[in-house]
């Protein structure tokens, strides 16, 4: 997992000159990131390495025959696997956020520090800020520099100040604060506009300005650069401890708590615009009686909106048109009114009607947007809080699977074992990630997506388990032989007599 997360940020962390150091810090911050879904998968192929060794060896059989049952082999290591769900879960609830927040804000610096100096022969070179730096030759000390051309982008007019050299040297001073370059038997080519240019060029824009060009010799010169730019800057922690993964599992509650109170209050305001524009005692009714409940219970609340939700003028926030309609209440009749056809000026109702319907949709469509993407942020934070629980959960239904199957196929050792683990961590990994996309998606539930994995691999564990408690066959190729001779000889022919 450390080698996929590197293989995708290799080339943003390589030549940045980093040091030792730095490299052991994201090491060690984003082997703990991968903790929760490392822990299940190393149980499996843990599990799988022991159990079949035990039978390659015939351990097992001889605990069999001493009237010992599989599930009682089992229970020591199904009590230990307990032991490490229970520390996973504070783990991933705790220990794990809090080192996200400092791997995601170093991965930051990191990815936005600059490459460190590193010119190379014939090519040139623009790591350095405000300069362009070509050298045809570079001696075995990598400081001493023959054939310089370096280009002064310091004022931002273009390739207006050249530099060339015939050799020169690069040293640093003040701890590496500032670069050095010393050139020797050189020319300094100046492009600018004089004076007087630029003031006709101010009162009669249409003529063009004629540069002026300086040369000048030199024997020796030194070029200044700061390297601030160059150095690893740290950006605040705080702004990256806004992300469900960075958040513990107390934090997670409340922000979900949170959020769905934003979401109650833009439906309350929801209303409130109805109420407003449509003066139907329906709708006040129902908001005096949400905002009675809501002191109350929230789930009552909630129940109430959708129920009372069919009495409400239905807006459609699709379309470029709106219709206003509202169905009938049961046990109360709203006012009886004038059939539209009497009036002579209907035409102009219908107009003011789908204008003022119009007119509310822009005034409700910011709101629905808004609790469009705080429903989204949401789903995101129940996802990552039932998670937490799934992947600890998760060691108990590898050891389950791995076991049974190490029992089955009788063979230790990395071969065999690492093979078969590989299938069930594809299966394990996919149904990870389509139970999290479909969840986002907001096609299944928060907690079925995040369960996805367990339940699709939980029948599996029972599966090979009832096998093993049965010491059966159906991994052993024997088996499949002879049961195909069996077959083989229902539909032979018979001789009689």
């Amino acid at each position: 997992m450390l080698m996929q997360f590197f293989l995708i940020y290799f080339d943003e962390l390589i030549g940045k000159d980093l040091g030792f150091w730095i490299y052991l810090q994201l090491f060690l911050y984003f082997g703990i990131n991968a903790t929760p879904l490392a822990f299940p998968l190393a149980t499996l192929v843990a599990s799988l390495m022991i159990f079949g060794s035990l039978g390659e060896q015939l351990e097992l059989t001889a605990l069999k025959s001493a009237g010992i049952p599989f599930i009682r082999v089992l229970r020591p290591l199904f009590l230990l696997i307990c032991l490490i769900s229970f520390f996973l879960y504070f783990s991933n609830g705790y220990l794990v956020p809090k080192v996200n927040v400092k791997a995601y804000t170093l991965l930051w610096d990191l990815r936005k520090k600059k490459p460190s100096i590193a010119i190379k022969e014939g090519v040139f070179y623009n790591g350095i800020p405000d300069y362009s730096i070509l050298v045809q030759k570079k001696l075995p000390d990598e400081k001493t520099l023959e054939d310089i051309i370096i280009y002064d982008h310091t004022k931002n007019k273009g390739n207006v100040h050249l530099t060339t050299a015939n050799s020169g040297k690069l040293t640093t001073t003040q701890g590496e604060q500032y670069l050095v370059i010393e050139l020797f038997d050189g020319h300094n080519y100046i492009e600018e506009l004089p004076e007087k240019n630029k003031e006709k060029a101010t009162s009669t824009p249409d003529k063009p300005l004629i540069p002026q060009f300086y040369r000048a010799s030199f024997q020796s010169q030194k070029i200044l650069i700061d390297l601030d730019e160059l150095k690893l800057t740290r950006t605040s922690e705080k702004l990256f401890a806004y992300h469900h993964n960075t958040k513990t599992n107390r934090q997670l509650i409340e922000d979900i708590s949170k959020k769905k109170q934003k979401i109650r209050n833009n439906q309350q305001e929801i209303l409130e615009s109805f109420r407003q524009h449509y003066h139907l005692p329906v709708i006040d009714s129902v908001i005096h009686i949400t905002e009675a409940a809501s002191t109350e219970s929230t789930t009552a609340t909630d129940n109430l909106i959708d129920s009372t939700t069919e009495f409400l003028p239905t807006i459609d926030l699709n379309h470029s048109t709106a219709s206003a309609e509202v169905h009938e209440v049961p046990q109360k009749k709203l006012p009886i009114t004038h059939e539209l056809d009497q009036y002579p000026n209907r035409r102009q109702i219908i107009q003011k009607a789908l204008a003022q319907a119009r007119d509310l949709k822009y005034k409700l469509q910011p709101q629905v947007n808004k609790i469009n993407s705080i429903s989204k942020d949401l789903r995101e934070f129940q996802i990552e809080k039932h998670k937490r629980a799934a992947y600890a959960l998760g060691c108990v239904i590898m050891l389950l699977i791995g076991a049974s199957l190490g029992s089955l196929i009788k063979k230790g050792g990395l071969g065999v074992p690492l093979l078969i683990s590989t299938a069930f961590i594809l299966i394990y990994y996919m149904a990870d990630m389509f139970g999290t996309k479909w969840a986002k998606a907001d096609l299944i539930g928060p907690l079925l997506g995040a369960w996805a994995p367990n339940m699709v691999l939980i029948p599996f564990g029972l599966f090979f388990l009832r096998h093993a408690q049965k010491d059966t066959r159906i991994l052993e190729g024997d088996a499949y032989h002879i049961l195909w001779r069996r077959i083989g000889g229902w539909f032979r022919p018979t001789r009689k007599g």
